[in-house]
């Protein structure tokens, strides 16, 4: 008893610890957004808003600057004291009062965030007045936020915007995004679900009613509840039909779907070719980790004896779909580690492990992220498979595995270095709880380091000596690929905001960081990075689109899981679900980051975080389970997770 309370204890104060992180790191980011020149984020001020010319949403990557100028027309009964103009510009402004230049162009890009102020008592006289503002931006948009108190001055939609000064327009506030025009082409999630009802309504009753048959009489119809009541198979069910869907739509779906697909395969055709790692700035995607491309460039080589530049450009789509299927497995044996007397929870985890709509569409096209995901999920599935361990943890060659498997997710994708902190929370909460001194401790985590580095070091020390940084991301200037995205700035609504992916899901991430989150992380919200319409993936529209609202259901259970795991970090169990919570906690504070450093649309991608499909299954079941409080409940919740299940399977096998 003293035992199990000295563990529950130490599960509380590791857990309090990760708390405080949180809210130290959040605190210190907040703090940088205010001051930062380098992170555009937007705060209004006093009554003014800051407002930008309105245009529809560019969903491509655009190049060039932008000059906007802003007016506002008013007039004067009397001169008021203390007419000071303050000005915000998104970059730098110019200003004219009744036609003469007032303010030139004069502050550097850089400090854009401190404020302009001029007096106007000097320009003032009682009657008609007029102001300019000409805003400059490089490489994004040109936005302005501008008040004066004494004159009642305030930028809102009152003022007018042209990018020309010949055709003005009513200003609009910057947090008013439109619906893309692409987007509007798609029915609505509601749309979709009600052509399915046919197909959901039956599906849901007979899940209902056989769910509490089964309840009551368990002897009757026994193959289905011994199938069901076996995790194991369907595990292999849900491999057998990843199968089916990998041999259906290999060849099927066209060759330009994907994220910087081509890029991708230039990477490749680099590597096959030359048998060197690029560097970072010499190509589009090449600041990528090498695993992935060395491997695809290796199956490459021995393809391209046999088959058509084409047949191969198709057939390097196995090793993606190898790892998407693989999710299947490790969900399956995370939910086995959490749950192991609940047969109930091991097959509902093992489902949405395995049907992860993120997962079952990324895994289809040519990519680093499924190898990446699929490396990063093993890293966290040995972690849970460490606190089921005794005293054989400490064996070297435990440690080394989890090292190198770790190394091989560095090397595969930089994202994987967010493992590392909830990695080593874990091994020294394992290590306390087994009674290790604290040299053992500090020997186990070095051995763990020295490992990933022996294996993933070389890459990045290569980028530090040749380019001053370990990492360079694909958005930063240093490799001389200039360019910009929509919308170019983020706002306080950008990361409270939440809706338009239930309305108009498809590149809904222009409405926000919780809209592009859900959006591409229960369905297919950028299409495969498709812009056109008529080019878009082949998926199976009303499925997907519908799994938009059916996907509440998981969505409830990973946040419900996420909470009472926090909230209750009691049992033994519970210390796996509290690492699974570690390890979302810590990609979301690095999505949140990168989301709010790099203004474009495309920045807050679920995709990101499929190392992280194990703990979303264990959160989700954990969550479903606490709401499953009467045979009646678990029914309902069965038979629309069932719904769920089968739509996100339907919407991606191609017909």
């Amino acid at each position: 008893m003293q035992n199990s309370r000295h563990k529950t204890g130490l599960s509380a104060r590791l857990t309090i610890l990760f708390i405080i992180t949180i809210s130290f790191l959040s605190i210190a980011k907040f703090v940088s957004l205010s001051s930062d020149p380098d992170v555009p984020f937007l705060f209004s001020q006093d009554k003014a808003s800051w407002i930008r010319f309105e245009r529809p949403v560019n969903l491509k990557a655009q190049i060039g600057n932008e000059v906007t100028t802003y007016r506002k027309r008013f007039r004067l009964e009397t001169i008021p004291l203390n007419s000071i103009l303050t000005i915000h510009a998104m970059s730098t402004a110019e200003v004219y009062f009744d036609g003469h230049l007032i303010l030139p162009f004069t502050v550097s890009l850089q400090d854009w965030k401190k404020p302009q102020t001029i007096n106007l008592n000097n320009f003032l006289t009682t009657g008609e007045h007029e102001i300019y503002i000409t805003v400059f931006n490089k490489n994004g948009p040109a936005l302005l936020l501008a008040y004066c108190e004494a004159l009642k001055l305030f930028t809102g939609e009152d003022w007018e915007a042209s990018l020309d000064r010949t055709d003005w327009a009513q200003a609009v506030p910057v947090d008013r995004i439109s619906t893309p025009e692409l987007s509007k082409n798609f029915t609505s999630p509601t749309e979709s679900f009600l052509s399915l009802i046919p197909f959901y309504l039956p599906l849901f009753v007979v899940i209902f009613f056989l769910t509490i048959f089964l309840h009551f009489k368990p002897d009757r119809i026994g193959w289905i509840r011994k199938l069901m009541s076996n995790p194991s198979k369907i595990r292999w069910l849900l491999l057998g039909a990843w199968t089916v869907l990998a041999m259906n739509n290999i060849a099927k779906i066209p060759l330009y779907i994907g994220f910087d697909v081509k890029e991708h395969y230039d990477y490749i055709m680099y590597v096959a070719e030359k048998w060197r790692v690029p560097l970072p700035n010499e190509g589009w995607q090449m600041f990528q980790s090498p695993l992935y491309y060395l491997i695809s460039a290796a199956l490459y080589s021995i393809l391209s004896q046999f088959f058509s530049i084409k047949t191969v450009a198709i057939m390097l789509r196995i090793i993606p779909l190898i790892s998407g299927a693989m999710q299947v497995e490790i969900s399956y044996r995370a939910v086995r580690y959490i749950f192991p007397t609940r047969w109930d929870l091991q097959v509902m985890g093992t489902i949405i492990g395995g049907l992860l709509p993120m997962n079952l569409y990324i895994s289809q096209v040519v990519g680093n992220e499924p190898l990446s995901g699929i490396l990063s999920a093993t890293v966290v599935i040995m972690g849970l498979r460490l606190l089921q361990s005794g005293r054989d943890i400490f064996q070297k060659k435990h440690l080394v595995f989890l090292g190198a498997v770790l190394g091989f997710a560095l090397l595969t994708k930089v994202t994987a270095v967010l493992l590392i902190p909830p990695v080593m929370f874990l091994l020294i909460y394992v290590m306390l709880k087994n009674g290790q001194s604290i040299k053992n401790i500090i020997a186990g985590l070095l051995l763990v380091l020295s490992v990933t580095f022996i294996i993933s070091g070389w890459y990045y020390l290569r980028n530090w000596i040749e380019l001053g940084k370990p990492f360079i991301g694909g958005w930063e200037s240093s490799r001389q690929i200039v360019w910009w995205q929509d919308p170019g700035y983020r706002t306080m609504q950008d990361s409270i905001s939440f809706g338009k992916s239930l309305t108009y899901p498809i590149y809904s991430a222009v409405n926000g960081f919780w809209d592009s989150i859900y959006s591409t992380l229960w369905l297919d919200g950028f299409i495969g990075s498709i812009t056109s319409y008529e080019f878009r993936p082949p998926w199976n529209y009303n499925f997907m689109l519908s799994g938009a609202l059916l996907a509440l259901l998981p969505t409830a259970g990973i946040i419900i899981g996420i909470l009472a795991t926090v909230l209750r970090p009691s049992t033994a169990s519970q210390n796996g679900q509290l690492f699974s919570v570690y390890c979302i906690g810590i990609y979301f504070i690095a999505l949140f980051y990168l989301y709010s450093n790099v203004p474009i649309y495309s920045t807050a991608k679920a995709t990101y975080t499929l190392g992280l499909i194990p703990c979303y299954a264990i959160m989700c079941v954990t969550g479903l389970n606490f709401i499953m409080s009467n045979i009646y409940m678990r029914a309902g919740i069965y038979a629309l997770f069932s719904c769920w299940a089968i739509a996100a399977y339907l919407s991606y096998l191609v017909l």
